[in-house]
């Protein structure tokens, strides 16, 4: 379909303004990077913008000669790969077992979840519930408080009211019980929508990391650096 001059001139500015944003977002994080090869002297004074002078490895030689830069990249990892997981499990099936209709309770589930939504946890209370856990100054403290979010329930469970309820039909009548329905019905929203739900559940713990680790774990922090 062909558009008219108005509608390419929208598109042309349209694509031109989001490359600039995106350029503005990436601009800083070059300089960063310039900035860390090249010699203390043009940095200090400066001199770098996008391109490194004097260039050096010396700031990444000492910052992974440390000791425990690589056991600190290994529990960021840890944190982020399991705090992910378990998220994107428990709101796949929260999300699944809300939706069916034999599910008991689910109204009184969908007003707990929209309560949590509206009012977050305070800080207090969610301190107490993890001490009272047995976490406190441990990983678990730092994935557990966020492994359920209810703004992502919302999201996968509109994913999964938008399945046909004849591809559960078809299901049932190969002999699927519920989790056999789960199984394959979770696998048709991975394909349409799993990327953006791991960048989201990614970015989310390493959100919430540094606001758990001031809260929950300054004592396992100070014990590691120890």
């Amino acid at each position: 379909m062909s558009h008219n001059l108005s509608d390419r001139i929208f598109h042309y500015a349209n694509n031109t303004f989001i490359l600039i944003l995106s350029l503005t977002m990436i601009a800083p994080m070059i300089h960063l990077a310039a900035v860390s090869v090249s010699s203390p002297e043009y940095a200090q004074l400066k001199l770098v913008t996008f391109w490194p002078k004097g260039f050096q490895l010396n700031v990444y030689e000492t910052l992974f000669s440390t000791k425990y830069m690589w056991q600190s990249m290994g529990v960021s990892i840890f944190i982020t790969v399991v705090g992910t997981l378990l998220f994107l499990i428990l709101t796949t099936s929260l999300s699944f077992a809300i939706i069916r209709p034999n599910m008991i309770g689910k109204r009184l589930i969908m007003k707990l979840i929209l309560f949590s939504f509206i009012f977050p946890i305070p800080l207090i209370p969610s301190y107490l519930v993890v001490k009272e856990l047995g976490m406190l100054n441990t990983l678990w403290s730092l994935i557990v408080p966020g492994a359920l979010g209810a703004y992502l329930v919302f999201i996968v469970r509109a994913f999964f009211q938008g399945i046909s309820t004849e591809l559960y039909d078809a299901a049932k009548i190969d002999g699927s019980g519920e989790f056999g329905l789960f199984i394959k019905s979770s696998a048709t929203i991975v394909k349409a929508c799993s990327c953006s739900r791991i960048f989201i559940s990614g970015s989310r713990c390493m959100e919430l990391l540094f606001w758990r680790i001031n809260l929950f774990a300054q004592q396992f922090i100070i014990s590691v650096a120890a």
